[in-house]
């Protein structure tokens, strides 16, 4: 392996070819991961705003909660809005 000397550090200018191909697969498996969670969030953002159309009320989108409707000056989950009405 090569090094490379600095004023103040050493660097190495190249990783081992095994390394190369582990972290390019680790890089496109976190790529991958991070693109199908934010289609899921999407899907889910869109499915909340269409119901809301759907129903005329107030929705919006909370990360860990899911949807919200808003009734008589609250906010309730949709999943629970047959107990609150």
């Amino acid at each position: 392996m090569k090094w490379l000397l600095c004023s103040a550090c050493v660097w190495k200018t190249s990783w081992p070819k095994p390394m190369k191909g582990l972290l390019k697969f680790i890089g496109i498996v976190l790529l991958g991961l991070a693109l199908l969670l934010g289609g899921v969030s999407l899907w889910n953002r869109s499915v909340c705003k269409v119901y809301g159309w759907q129903t005329e009320r107030e929705t919006k989108y909370a990360t860990f909660v899911g949807c919200m409707v808003e009734l008589n000056g609250k906010w309730y989950p949709r999943n629970e809005l047959r107990i609150a009405q």
